[in-house]
């Protein structure tokens, strides 16, 4: 812009989407094509949710000024946004979230779920399947996160025994594409379109005047991997990545009570337009929290950033990080040695 005002800046966000972090890890000509198809495919999808879906899932996002598909061998694809970076900031991986946070998220879900429910379904359905091939490729680069893990946790007896019962179910694939894309086909849970990666890094809490983080939700960002699923994806993603291990499991104890609440509201209050009941909805959330219990080791390894160099500090954040990944496995083991038993025969054994 053109100012004579050094003050007068304008700062604006364009997201160009590309592959080199990953091709970095990846020889295999092939599958270096194969990832660059599945990369231009996702940046379709977001390109896609902007400029049609995200009217009317009415949540908070960014304001997108335009976007530009990704056409290989002509141009490179883009998202030119709104900055937020002076309306909001994302929390690290090692960090907390509160109660009342949990509360907006799933107030925000609710309501979004609700537009999806009301939508005609032709608009949506059968266009954002999930993908199969994408998510095994996805796992085969997070397994190698669990040895990496097994090396560096403190707490290498309880470790020790959490992995001898969890080890060949969370490196199976065959759970994954169940756990997040089958099982609420089979309990009959009507399916919804769900963001897919909702953790810390993709939501932006509202700060203020002082850059101090609220409780409110500035903008969910990151919509490229949405695809059709159980309305309890997005809670279990949220709940497992977001809270630490004392905050899940006391959001635990509301949260799907508390989504089913926010629903009926949403439908002024007429619990007959609520699909779903409590039973379902928790056996959906109990399969997914389980599935994330690989995605929580791979984020204490990857996802990681310490900008302090400070020892001490490093060391209290992966203390914070290992205990988060504690909980989440003694509670998945609790869950598999009672009432999902069965899992381990059906995937713990492959």
């Amino acid at each position: 812009m053109d100012s004579i005002d050094p003050k007068d800046i304008y700062t604006t966000i364009l997201k160009i989407p590309g592959t080199g972090v990953f091709m970095k890890t990846v020889s295999d000509n092939e599958m270096t094509a194969e990832m660059t198809k599945q990369f231009v495919e996702t940046h379709s999808a977001e390109c896609n949710f902007y400029n049609n879906l995200a009217p009317i899932f009415d949540v908070p996002i960014p304001k997108v000024y335009q976007t530009l598909e990704w056409i290989i061998g002509k141009h490179d694809g883009c998202i030119h946004m709104e900055d937020l970076t002076k309306k909001g900031k994302v929390l690290a991986f090692y960090e907390d979230i509160n109660l009342t946070q949990i509360k907006n998220v799933i107030k925000h879900l609710a309501h979004m779920h609700k537009n999806v429910l009301e939508m005609d379904s032709k608009i949506w359905e059968g266009k954002y399947l999930s993908n199969p091939d994408g998510l095994n490729h996805f796992i085969d680069m997070l397994v190698p996160t669990i040895d990496t893990f097994k090396e560096k946790c403190k707490r290498k007896d309880a470790f020790n025994y959490i992995f001898k019962k969890l080890d060949h179910l969370i490196r199976n694939k065959d759970f994954y594409q169940y756990g997040l894309s089958k099982i609420h086909e089979d309990i009959k849970l009507k399916k919804i379109i769900v963001h897919g990666d909702l953790h810390l890094g993709n939501i932006v809490w509202a700060v203020n005047n002082h850059g101090e983080i609220k409780n409110e939700v500035a903008a969910i960002i990151d919509w490229q991997i949405m695809y059709e699923g159980s309305p309890m994806n997005d809670l279990a993603r949220f709940l497992s990545m977001c809270a630490s291990g004392i905050v899940r499991r006391q959001a635990e104890i509301f949260a799907i009570d508390f989504y089913l609440e926010c629903l009926t509201k949403e439908f002024n209050g007429d619990s007959s337009k609520v699909p779903y009941t409590r039973e379902k909805l928790q056996i959906s959330y109990n399969y997914v929290f389980i599935c994330h219990i690989l995605f929580l080791i791979s984020g204490g390894i990857l996802l990681v950033s310490v900008e302090k160099d400070d020892e001490k500090f490093r060391e209290a954040c992966w203390d914070k990080i290992e205990l988060k990944i504690l909980m989440a496995c003694e509670d998945a083991i609790k869950l598999l040695d009672g009432e999902m038993k069965d899992l381990f025969k059906k995937f713990g054994d492959k």
